[in-house]
């Protein structure tokens, strides 16, 4: 009986574990992802400024500033 419980005790484990680990990689990979983008906006200056313009642009065109 005490076997079974101690068997059933590490099945359970085992697949908490196995979660754990799944979003560790998840996480891992979100990081590498964040990092890539961040070396490429940041290796490319002018896509930066393009990218600010841009924002820019649109905000200015809220407020009624730029465009119709």
């Amino acid at each position: 009986m005490l076997s079974e419980f101690k068997m059933q005790c590490l099945l359970c484990l085992e697949r908490i574990w196995t979660r754990v680990m799944r979003w560790m990689n998840r996480a891992r990979q979100a990081v590498e992802a964040a990092r890539k983008a961040k070396e490429f906006l940041l290796g490319r200056k002018g896509l930066v400024l393009a990218i600010v313009m841009l924002i820019l642009a649109f905000i200015l065109h809220q407020l009624g500033f730029v465009g119709g």
